[in-house]
């Protein structure tokens, strides 16, 4: 007895991610035999908290790291966001469409996803341990320079992780001391 074969032509370019079919296995017509993916595009899925669904809006742009190219973006567009929040994490569920034509992105890959928000602004900032108290004052100490340094009070806005925003006493370009501040501020309060 011999058995039929035939060709099953894929509708589209992609690849093949699961399949329910054994060799020599009898197969009928309306019986799913294989899962093909289109990877020319591909979804990020990505948890953001309630207090950050304000921020976002479909349509939005989205920035997406792996490390597997730790040094590149991709780009993509926010395309939907989940009416509801799950219930362990009080997160929302967002997706983002990013083009992977060069097909570098891997399905099941883990990404660190970036979402502007509406209030993102340029802002001046520097690390927060060239931050110190004196006299009731905010203040950094800005190199002149090798061995000289120059007090300067500052006034200090909203700090993100382990950086803060300056909105006055200091100019872009200005080389703030971070290590060894606090043995600057030592030497400056005992000459006081």
């Amino acid at each position: 007895r011999t058995s039929s074969h035939d060709v099953l032509p894929a509708p589209f370019d992609g690849v093949i991610v699961d399949y329910d079919v054994s060799p020599g296995e009898l197969v009928y017509r309306m019986q799913s035999l294989f899962t093909l993916v289109d990877t020319a595009e591909v979804w990020v899925l990505a948890d953001i908290y309630q207090k950050d669904i304000g921020l976002l809006e479909t349509g939005g742009q989205c920035e997406v790291e792996v490390s597997s190219y730790p040094h590149e973006v991709f780009r993509g567009e926010i395309t939907y966001v989940t009416d509801f929040l799950d219930p362990t994490s009080l997160t929302s569920k967002v997706r983002c469409v990013v083009q992977n034509s060069d097909n570098r992105l891997k399905l099941e890959m883990f990404a660190d996803v970036r979402v502007p928000g509406r209030d993102e602004r340029d802002a001046l900032t520097i690390p927060v341990p060239a931050l110190q108290n004196a006299d009731g004052e905010t203040i950094v100490f800005v190199k002149i320079d090798d061995d000289r340094f120059e007090k300067r009070v500052v006034q200090i806005g909203e700090q993100v992780e382990n950086r803060a925003e300056v909105l006055g006493g200091l100019d872009e370009g200005d080389e703030v001391v971070t290590q060894g501040s606090f043995y600057l501020k030592s030497i400056l309060l005992r000459e006081q």
